[in-house]
């Protein structure tokens, strides 16, 4: 992998070959997290962006967080901390305000564009109804509650800087299996079943005086014997439909089966992407889509550890 810095006075600086890279994904992480440590004999400049190419296909663009630099007996090294550019969305908060006829379009404008992002992909048309944005929300929230209230579509960042509300799935589909001559090889496999994330019953109430006494349970947790109940105050206006203790419900519900692959290579898989599991302990499972990346390159070993949920996200 190649990296290229960009310095706070616009300066290129080329850094290659690397001692260690770890990238992380996430569908629950907007931002994309990336580590990488290199052997240096003097100190750079400080650098404000890095971007990380594999041959010509960029494969990272983000901010840097974090500029270290350490010795010890192995020598001295340079290490970075960076967020993909959907960070500038997190750590920015949005101006308290609200629309009447709201639009992707005018939430693009005023809310993402702002911050170097170049266009979307997505359903333009404009919506009757008040879209309100409480002091406190960050540009993210806007976009995110904007798409999800609106569009019913949670949004994605691409590497490139565009914003996909699209809805499509990954055309993509993977095979793990250690027997099929096209399947993606995996050293170790990781099976949970995380019975501690369902929640039974949520309680919840709409108005500061009132009482908890909207109700919503899940099937799956009581065919499961599983009793963890919780309550939900939605009177404060960030989260004010008994849709968000529903999804609550059902979040859980989908979080709770997970597979952890170890492939002894690097994957080109994005999070989002369809996927089938061909394995002994489990049979094949072809309902599956990627749900996590960790892509690990250090002195003694290539890694990328993919985690899969079952589809119905």
């Amino acid at each position: 992998m190649i990296f290229v810095a960009t310095s706070v006075d616009e300066e290129s600086i080329s850094l290659q070959s690397p001692a260690k890279v770890e990238v992380n994904k996430s569908l629950d992480a907007p931002a994309d997290d990336l580590e990488v440590t290199f052997f240096i004999d003097s100190t750079i400049p400080e650098i404000k962006s890095i971007k990380a190419y594999n041959g010509k296909d960029l494969v990272f663009d983000g901010i840097v967080d974090v500029q270290e630099y350490k010795r010890n007996i192995k020598g001295t090294f340079l290490n970075l901390v960076a967020r993909s550019k959907a960070a500038l969305l997190l750590d920015n908060e949005a101006c308290p305000q609200i629309y009447y006829t709201p639009s992707l379009f005018t939430i693009f404008n005023r809310h993402v564009k702002p911050y170097g992002f170049s266009k979307f992909i997505g359903d333009d048309r404009s919506f009757s109804a008040e879209f309100v944005v409480n002091k406190g929300t960050s540009e993210w929230e806007v976009l995110e509650d904007f798409c999800l209230d609106y569009l019913k579509i949670k949004p994605k960042i691409t590497v490139d800087g565009v914003v996909d509300v699209s809805g499509e799935s990954k055309n993509s589909c993977l095979l793990f299996s250690n027997t099929a001559n096209d399947g993606i090889k995996y050293s170790a496999i990781t099976l949970s079943d995380k019975r501690y994330k369902l929640y039974s019953e949520i309680y919840a109430k709409e108005s500061e005086k009132g009482n908890y006494t909207l109700e919503v349970k899940s099937d799956a947790a009581k065919k499961r014997g599983i009793q963890r109940v919780r309550y939900l105050n939605l009177s404060n206006g960030v989260k004010s439909s008994l849709a968000y203790a529903e999804a609550m419900i059902k979040s859980a519900e989908k979080s709770t089966y997970e597979i952890n692959l170890s492939c002894p290579q690097k994957i080109s898989a994005e999070v989002g992407y369809l996927a089938t599991l061909d394995e002994p302990l489990v049979d094949k499972l072809d309902n599956l889509f990627i749900y996590k990346v960790k892509y690990i390159l250090d002195a003694n070993l290539e890694r990328t550890i993919i985690t899969l949920r079952k589809e119905g996200r």
